[in-house]
């Protein structure tokens, strides 16, 4: 995690390990070629080519629920990426609901990590591959990525609340003591498939079930999901 390389946060400037932020670029959507802002190195199932030109270079913000919350609140998306590239393009789309769509992300990337070592990583890439095919005859994009359906952005506004990517939590949900409940708030409705995944029955028991794998790569993005969702 330290020794991760160093990057700077675009925002704040503080020169932080890789480990503590999260990457951003803007591409070209596919269909309509408008810029978006969209979050890169997370999605296991981000193609190696993807489908949106990538326009510039990579912009870095803190790992933090909270801090996504804030900096979308202040209309100011553009200014992390270069004098040149804001020149370029006069304005970019930023999902309206980021920090939930980034909660989503790291939290199947857990998932993907942890089947690796349980039910295998062909396993783990068929459920994936379902899970692209009917989100794109939903929404009609690269895996929803940029937030748009089929029918325009007030569908998917409309969609929000009850499933615009992954399963995400209910618009009243808080964070609440990790130690006190270990899985349940950082998984929220995907708790379900990470039981199945380790093959655990009870929520008490699912914490020492994903540390007993040994993991190395499924611990990092645990403790990441949990530094993203930590409110202090």
């Amino acid at each position: 995690m330290l020794a991760t390389p160093l990057r700077t946060d675009s925002l704040e400037g503080a020169r932080l390990p890789r480990f503590f932020l999260l990457r951003f670029q803007i591409r070209l959507h596919p269909l309509t070629s408008v810029p978006w802002i969209v979050p890169v190195d997370i999605d296991p199932r981000e193609p190696a080519n993807p489908k949106g030109e990538v326009v510039g270079e990579s912009a870095y913000l803190q790992c933090s629920m909270k801090y996504l919350q804030m900096f979308g609140a202040k209309g100011r998306q553009d200014g992390i990426f270069t004098p040149e590239v804001r020149e370029r393009y006069a304005a970019v789309e930023w999902r309206g609901d980021m920090d939930v769509y980034v909660l989503g992300l790291l939290r199947r990337r857990v998932l993907w990590e942890l089947g690796r070592c349980t039910v295998g990583r062909e396993e783990m890439e068929r459920r994936e591959r379902e899970e692209v095919r009917r989100v794109e005859e939903e929404y009609g994009d690269e895996g929803g990525k940029f937030g748009e359906s089929k029918g325009g952005k007030e569908e998917v506004r409309e969609k929000k609340d009850v499933e615009l990517l992954w399963r995400y939590p209910d618009p009243g949900w808080k964070p609440v003591c990790f130690e006190t409940y270990p899985m349940g708030p950082m998984f929220g409705d995907m708790l379900d498939e990470v039981k199945e995944v380790l093959g655990v029955k009870d929520e008490g028991s699912t914490l020492l079930k994903v540390f007993d794998r040994r993991n190395r790569e499924a611990i990092c993005w645990l403790y990441k999901l949990r530094m993203y969702i930590r409110q202090k």
